[in-house]
């Protein structure tokens, strides 16, 4: 009888010390999950530094004296995507995520869907504005291969620039064309996602600088030369 006693404790015990287990990591989970709510961070491990900002960039962003006013990308590679390019959405709305760490609301943005503003005629209307005659934002066309059928996606690749309420600048994240079917789309994501800092970083540089100030010399009058 008392066999049987002990028998039963132990099967107890281990019971309950899995159930406070099981509770531990649970309550450990949710309050990592609590904690990282709070702080974002990733650790980059690809050998280029794929998803870490340079210096020269992180004191950009910094520099409240140079870039002191807010920077508005408006960018219209949304809506229904192919997944490569999704990647490249994805990867937009990170690096700008990043650049809020440091630079706070200097940096703001809104993914908008060209083929979103209620009709086909709205559609077109903003479109054209977008494409500003071709000095603009410009499409490229994917024809992409669906159970034997070839399909036209137009898609919007990239982000209108704005500064003072007024548009500055056109980042085009990959070059604007027609892919054919067989057209690589990962190398292109790859590409495109690789060269975002320095594209959007070089927007923002342009944007913000004022215009460079001329030097000249006088001549004739008994003035310092040139040299």
């Amino acid at each position: 009888m008392g066999a049987k006693n002990n028998t039963k404790a132990r099967k107890f015990g281990n019971s309950t010390y899995a159930i406070v287990t099981l509770a531990l990591i649970f309550v450990g989970v949710v309050l990592i999950n609590y904690i990282a709510s709070f702080a974002y961070t990733r650790i980059d491990l690809t050998e280029d530094n794929l998803y870490s900002l340079s210096d020269e960039t992180i004191d950009l962003l910094e520099n409240d004296s140079l870039f002191n006013q807010p920077v508005y990308f408006k960018i219209y590679l949304a809506g229904d995507l192919p997944g490569d390019l999704e990647k490249i959405r994805l990867a937009v709305e990170e690096k700008l995520n990043d650049f809020r760490r440091y630079a706070g609301d200097k940096v703001k943005f809104e993914f908008i869907d060209p083929n979103g503003f209620g009709s086909e005629e709205m559609n077109r209307k903003e479109q054209a504005k977008i494409l500003n005659e071709g000095k603009g934002l410009r499409y490229s066309d994917f024809q992409l291969e669906s159970s034997g059928e070839i399909k036209v996606k137009t898609v919007w690749g990239g982000a209108v620039v704005e500064y003072n309420g007024e548009t500055k600048d056109y980042i085009h994240f990959f070059s604007p064309n027609t892919y054919p079917p067989q057209a690589d789309l990962k190398s292109l994501a790859t590409q495109a996602i690789s060269n975002l800092e320095y594209n959007l970083i070089h927007s923002i540089r342009k944007v913000i600088q004022e215009k460079k100030k001329s030097l000249a010399f006088l001549h004739g009058h008994g003035e310092l030369t040139d040299k």
